[in-house]
């Protein structure tokens, strides 16, 4: 079966596995679980016209062949499973993250530069949403200028965040309840990359 598969999805079976990036590899794998549906649905619409299969005994057989089947097809997908892991720790060492993150926050800015769609980061509290945030944004110049809407208190602790894991992002504070009316508030609003403002005087209006 493996000489039928030589050349299967553009890989040559003939070589060694490392001889190929985890990316042909996963492709490989799901070609190959494509032909795995193919085979066992081909199997149940054959024992229909099969007088074989239609015995006590044949339909023994067919849960039999149809059972190895499904038990390789699942440990396929495991397999592909670490492949697709793998994968993903080479694109995470791409994007050169800080170290002093953990495996799971840059798990979390991985999949939040790859989507292309709104993001709710809601991890639990203490899991470094603010860090999380501030690297995606670092890891994406487009996305500003930012707006950080938080509570009056932690104000000051988010410029302090930014200065802290995005160095160089020039911040301003909104402060005051008639703020927003200030030509100069906004002035100077518009020159920062991340502006901060709390609830209160986002909802003033």
């Amino acid at each position: 079966m493996l000489k039928e598969l030589d050349g299967f999805a553009g890989i040559e079976l003939g070589k060694k596995f490392e001889e190929h990036s985890l990316q042909e590899i996963d492709k490989f794998i799901e070609e190959l679980l494509a032909l795995y549906d193919y085979l066992i649905e081909s199997k149940k619409n054959y024992s229909i016209y099969e007088k074989s299969y239609q015995t006590q005994e044949g339909q023994k057989k067919l849960a039999e062949e149809t059972g190895v089947l499904k038990f390789e097809k699942e440990k396929l997908k495991e397999y592909q499973e670490l492949v697709r892991a793998d994968i993903q720790d080479e694109e995470i060492a791409k994007l050169n993250l800080p170290e002093i993150m953990y495996p799971f926050q840059k798990e979390a800015v991985y999949d939040m530069l790859r989507n292309e769609r709104n993001i709710l980061l809601a991890s639990d509290p203490g899991c470094g949403k603010t860090m999380m945030s501030l690297t995606y944004l670092s890891k994406k110049p487009d996305s500003y200028p930012a707006l950080v809407v938080c509570p009056a208190s932690l104000k000051v602790n988010w410029q302090v965040e930014v200065n802290k894991w995005t160095p160089g992002i020039k911040t301003y504070i909104v402060s005051g309840r008639d703020s927003y009316k200030d030509d100069f508030v906004i002035y100077e609003a518009k020159k920062a990359d991340v502006v901060i403002i709390n609830y209160d005087i986002l909802g003033i209006e």
